[in-house]
């Protein structure tokens, strides 16, 4: 016989005479996994029966039954832990808290943690600080100072560029003694920082590409660069447009 923390099962051998004990270890208490009732189920949908299959998948008959029935595994069947277990033992004592953040809102939890021991003497333990620290970093996201997002950038040797229009009307360049309206067209590249200038009567397609021909090919990265140039700017016509100026030319 087994011991009793397993479960003893006679099976018949060959021969009448005969029998054969074996022992499978107790399955009370264990936590069944996704695993096991993965493999419940396939053995289930071949057509073993659920007594067989619970035994094959190391679980209760009456577990089985229960994972049969849902077709969950115990992961997907698990609620989302959302509500407290206990009191918040600073949730008094916030209104403290908050003030010292307004007046400095970097302050760590332990250095408030300390002020509020000097405050209210044997009140908090030790081990309530991590609990003080979840609050702080909640109260940082929702209320805390905005914080400046940066995105860097990558910028290749000889592949990446940008460009930009600007209208030069408003200066009234005079030549010969006529008005000279003209806008110019100004490419960068940004890994170097070689850029050029050259003027265009519009804002248009054709400009853009004329310029960026004459001024790429001026350049010895360039040149040497066999990858494609990528070209980024900023349309001109949505910035006038902003501006209350009426574009003119093709915008992007």
């Amino acid at each position: 016989m087994g011991s009793a923390a397993s479960t003893t099962i006679r099976t018949a051998g060959l021969r009448a005479s005969s029998a054969v004990w074996s022992t499978q270890p107790s399955q009370g208490g264990c936590v069944v996994t996704d695993e096991q009732v993965r493999l419940l189920m396939s053995l289930l949908t071949q057509g073993i029966s659920q007594v067989t299959a619970a035994a094959k998948a190391g679980m209760s008959e009456r577990t089985a039954r229960k994972y049969a029935h849902s077709g969950r595994t115990p992961s997907s069947a698990k609620v989302p832990h959302t509500w407290r277990t206990r009191r918040d033992p600073f949730a008094d004592v916030w209104p403290e808290v908050e003030a010292l953040l307004r007046q400095d809102s970097g302050l760590q939890a332990k250095t408030i943690w300390t002020e509020l021991n000097e405050r209210h003497a044997g009140r908090f333990s030790a081990g309530q600080l991590r609990t003080l620290q979840r609050r702080l970093l909640a109260w940082r996201v929702t209320s805390g100072l905005d914080r400046e997002v940066l995105f860097p950038q990558t910028h290749i040797p000889g592949e990446q560029a940008r460009s930009d229009f600007t209208d030069m009307r408003q200066l009234e360049v005079i030549i010969g003694g006529q008005l000279f309206p003209h806008l110019l067209y100004h490419f960068v590249l940004t890994y170097s920082n070689w850029e050029s200038v050259s003027i265009c009567p519009s804002e248009s397609f054709e400009s853009l590409s004329a310029g960026s021909r004459a001024r790429c090919g001026g350049s010895a990265a360039c040149r040497s660069s066999t990858a494609p140039i990528t070209c980024q700017r900023q349309p001109m016509s949505c910035r006038r447009a902003a501006d209350g100026i009426s574009p003119s030319g093709i915008g992007s």
